[in-house]
């Protein structure tokens, strides 16, 4: 999954990872 280092977009995709899991 392609995350920058921004807490916007790792909470973004944290919560995609938790949908997909």
């Amino acid at each position: 999954m392609n995350c920058t280092n921004t807490l916007l977009n790792i909470c973004i995709c944290c919560y995609k990872m938790r949908i997909t899991l």
